[in-house]
């Protein structure tokens, strides 16, 4: 499938950091998918985000934002 040749080129070649900010209580998106994603990539990370579900940015803005700054903050000195 197309799709999915795109993808496995993507993960295989992709470098740069990524953050996957994710709630362990999100039911919908499950924490097992951002933690498959971040093993498949050479360069990411999971952070939780505790009581935030499938809104994060609205359910815990402060949590995200801290998040985002310390992951940024990281990439920073690599």
């Amino acid at each position: 499938m197309p799709l999915h040749a795109a993808a496995d080129r993507l993960i295989a070649t992709y470098q740069r950091p990524v953050l996957f900010a994710w709630s362990p209580e999100d039911q919908l998106f499950p924490i097992a998918h951002a933690e498959r994603y971040a093993a498949a990539l050479a360069n990411a990370c999971v952070v939780r985000i505790d009581d935030a579900y499938s809104f994060t940015p609205e359910d815990q803005p402060g949590a995200l934002a801290a998040a985002i700054a310390t992951f940024v903050a990281g990439t920073r000195t690599r």
